[in-house]
């Protein structure tokens, strides 16, 4: 017997009177959707005494003795014949497909966007406190194993920066020290991993893209409420003498479209020191994010500075990366990240005045198909406005090619009035060794090189890391557990164009044990020319805390 995919059941009718010429005797009409018809590869003989044989007997009865309508009941041996390589219906000829969504307009929208922001979060929040308490640790999904280990590493992140503050011998304040933790831990943004706890919903991924429409239909109302919070957050601030932060709130709404690329940056550095003596080259830290404010009313040493960062992720904008972190990673297509910085420094009265009153730096990455080209440059005037030093970087960057998952090199120029023109020549690259289903390893090298000049000696600065790791599954589970270890060392020069001052030796990395245990440690040597200030010149930090496979094990 011919079997064919049943088709939806009916509710009875009355017979017809008329029968069409192609209506079987009796004048029942078998009409059948016209996805469902037999195509070659889908015919199945059925052996007598199976069910669905002896269903389609009866129904071929009815149907040829007029007895009434013939209706078919779905068949669980009949489905499963055709349902494995049936297609689903297409729409007829003369049909319009459906509609996609509509993309929400940008208006001026309603004064009640703040309850529409919050509603998701407040009125669901006792139903998802309960489907967490009812969950068992085997049924986590996998949003819900994120949000918990996230939560477990923000506490440890809060435990290691009270004992930074009172521990190390730089006396690090609060935020430096919780900066300093999230660097050992890899999770950052500690504060909104355990607010996305209390409400049991991701807050972060929540503001970046679920609430993206609320904000379009809204934006001129959500604009003028950001605008009175976030002043009188700076109100607050200055009335405490803090410095003021003027773009609390909207840093985290925009970084999905502020943030730099991959490649963007400088490889193989581990900044994470606390000396201040390091990381202040101005041209060396590239804009990323939106950023804002005023420092100096918590240091009276020091002069009020305004500093604003932004950056322009035109990729982002246009929808054009992968949904996926994981595939975000492998993404190589079309870039283009405008950028800028400024600092503006004046001094206090009766304090001297600010070294440099006007730092600027912008720039401008852009490319494709995996090729990518870099050109940026910045001043520094002093406080009576001549130009302390001009600065140019230009280069290529290569991403995601085969093995190459990036490959960089630039060159840098710094001009001193009645000074030299100084040149850096850098090259880094990073590949991927092996990554399959057993094994993962990658290896990366820099190397940086300031030339000689005018009587003046050169300099050579090095960085590296180095990862292996071997992937085991469990039944059940998807996403493999590692266990290996990563390696990251960095020797370069405290200014990039004076090799006269101190150097950093730099050495970190994480061990992890099934993904179930993670020991992340950094060691910082510094040797310092001439007096040192009084700071210290050796650093060792270190953090054990549980990782990611442990809500998936």
């Amino acid at each position: 017997m011919i079997q064919r995919k049943p088709a939806a059941p009916q509710p009875a009718q009355a017979p017809q009177r008329s029968t069409p010429a192609s209506a079987p005797a009796g004048g029942a009409s078998t009409r059948l959707p016209a996805w469902s018809a037999v195509r070659p590869g889908l015919l199945r003989v059925l052996p007598a005494s199976d069910p669905a044989e002896q269903q389609a007997r009866q129904v071929a009865t009815e149907v040829t003795s007029g007895s009434g309508l013939a209706r078919f009941q779905p068949a669980s041996a009949a489905a499963v014949a055709l349902a494995r390589d049936e297609k689903p219906p297409e729409p007829q000829s003369g049909t319009k497909p459906a509609a996609p969504a509509k993309e929400p307009e940008v208006g001026f929208g309603s004064p009640a966007v703040p309850w529409l922001i919050l509603k998701p979060l407040v009125l669901k929040f006792p139903s998802r406190w309960k489907a967490a308490a009812e969950l068992s640790a085997g049924k986590l999904g996998k949003e819900d194993q994120e949000l918990y280990y996230n939560t477990t590493v923000a506490l440890h992140n809060l435990l290691y920066a009270g004992m930074i503050t009172q521990m190390s011998a730089y006396k690090p304040d609060w935020s430096k020290a919780l900066e300093t933790a999230e660097g050992l831990s890899g999770v950052t943004s500690t504060y909104l991993k355990l607010g996305s706890f209390a409400i049991q919903k991701d807050i972060e991924k929540y503001l970046g893209e679920d609430a993206v429409p609320i904000y379009k239909e809204n934006l001129g109302w959500l604009i003028l409420y950001g605008l009175f919070l976030q002043g009188g957050l700076v109100g607050l601030n200055a009335a405490l003498e803090k410095d003021l932060d003027f773009t609390t709130l909207v840093t985290p709404a925009v970084k999905k479209w502020t943030e730099a690329p991959a490649g963007f940056g400088r490889p193989f550095q581990l900044g994470n020191t606390l000396d201040p003596r390091w990381s202040q080259y101005p041209f060396w830290t590239s804009p990323s994010g939106f950023e804002s404010g005023i420092t100096g009313f918590e240091d009276p040493t020091k002069p009020y500075t305004f500093k604003m960062k932004l950056g322009v992720n035109v990729a982002s904008l246009a929808d054009l990366y992968p949904e996926k972190e994981e595939d975000k990673k492998k993404y190589k297509g079309f870039e283009l990240y405008p950028y800028f910085s400024l600092s503006h420094a004046w001094s206090k009265e009766g304090g001297p005045p600010p070294e440099f009153k006007n730092v600027w730096l912008a720039g401008l990455f852009f490319g494709g198909e995996g090729i990518y080209t870099l050109v940026e440059g910045g001043q520094k005037q002093k406080a009576d406005e001549t130009v302390a030093e001009t600065y140019l970087r230009s280069g290529l960057v290569l991403r995601n090619l085969g093995a190459l998952s990036l490959g960089q090199f630039t060159q840098e120029y710094s001009l001193t009035p009645g000074g030299d023109l100084r040149t850096r020549l850098n090259a880094a690259a990073s590949v991927r060794i092996v990554d399959n289903k057993t094994w993962q390893s990658s290896f990366g090298l820099g190397v940086g090189g300031l030339l000689p000049g005018a009587g003046k000696p050169g300099s050579v600065d090095l960085g590296g890391d180095l990862s292996l790791y071997h992937k085991t599954y469990r039944p059940g589970t998807t996403e493999p557990f590692k266990t290996g270890a990563s390696l990251g060392t960095t020797w370069r020069g405290q200014e990039p164009f004076d090799p006269q001052q101190g150097r950093l030796f730099s050495v970190g990395g994480k061990l992890s044990v099934l993904d179930l245990l993670i020991f992340s440690a950094e060691y910082h040597r510094i040797q310092q020319e001439g007096p040192t200030s009084g700071q210290p010149t050796q650093d060792f930090r270190f953090m054990l805390f549980p990782g990611p496979g442990i809500f998936r094990w």
